[in-house]
């Protein structure tokens, strides 16, 4: 079952950058799944798509089911629980 991850975060939040070494260790974990970093000012139009008001927002698909939760930083185990949850 494929799983997307995408963090909307922006260049200025301290708790985005916090997140971006996180990122990269769930990518390097996960190579099988796809996890994307989106900043809100460079592409608004996704951010209102996916009604993100504050940042970091993070998007989790697998399969047909979504999940949307808002704050961070979020460490690997917590999100991989989050992903078994769903």
């Amino acid at each position: 079952m494929k799983i997307k991850i995408t963090e909307f975060g922006d260049k200025y939040c301290p708790p985005c950058k916090k997140q971006a070494p996180i990122m990269k260790k769930l990518k390097k974990k996960h190579p099988d799944w796809e996890i994307n970093t989106v900043d809100i000012e460079k592409n608004e139009e996704l951010a209102d798509k996916n009604n993100v008001k504050m940042v970091p927002t993070f998007v989790v698909q697998k399969g047909l089911k979504k999940k949307k939760w808002e704050g961070g930083p979020v460490e690997v185990d917590e999100m991989e629980k989050i992903i078994q949850r769903m």
